[in-house]
């Protein structure tokens, strides 16, 4: 259905869009993953399946860590839509401005600079304490996106949302 939206949109707001130059196109590209974005975001029960589903397999992924052994680094690759890694931010990514101010999930994409750009990633890592306690590390791999905030994952959410 995604895709039915995106030509649609394209079609009605960028009909002359074969003749555009390379780089007028890449820029129709990303509205269109802009409006796609915005669209999963106002659709409360596509939001919330996706938040459901990354955090289940998030928290599959840090039970995982339960058997490894002590100074054990794995890195997990997981490749997911703009629309569902969207959707699972919205829900568990908190920010903190420059000035403290804490913030809890977003409902727009342009609280955090827009929708991710193509080839943009985030790194998640989780870290265990030698008490146990577990930390999520989290990080856009562009430093303009929330340049200046603190960020990070609700752990708690996660783990709620994955029951």
């Amino acid at each position: 259905i995604w895709g039915v939206i995106a030509e649609a949109y394209k079609g009605e707001n960028y009909p002359d869009y074969d003749s555009l130059d390379p780089d007028a196109q890449a820029r129709v590209k990303q509205d269109v993953q802009d409006h796609l974005c915005r669209t999963a975001l106002a659709t409360p029960k596509y939001r919330m399946n996706c938040t459901k589903k990354v955090s289940k397999l998030l928290a599959e992924q840090m039970d995982t860590a339960n058997i490894m052994k002590e100074g054990s680094r794995v890195i997990i690759l997981n490749i997911s839509h703009n629309t569902v890694l969207t959707s699972f931010l919205s829900e568990t990514l908190v920010m903190e401005n420059p000035g403290g101010n804490v913030k809890k999930g977003f409902d727009t994409i342009d609280e955090i600079g827009g929708s991710l750009k193509p080839l943009e990633s985030m790194e998640l890592g989780l870290r265990i304490s030698n008490d146990g306690k577990r930390e999520i590390e989290f990080k856009f791999d562009d430093p303009n996106r929330l340049k200046d905030y603190k960020y990070s994952l609700d752990l708690e959410k996660i783990r709620q949302l994955a029951k």
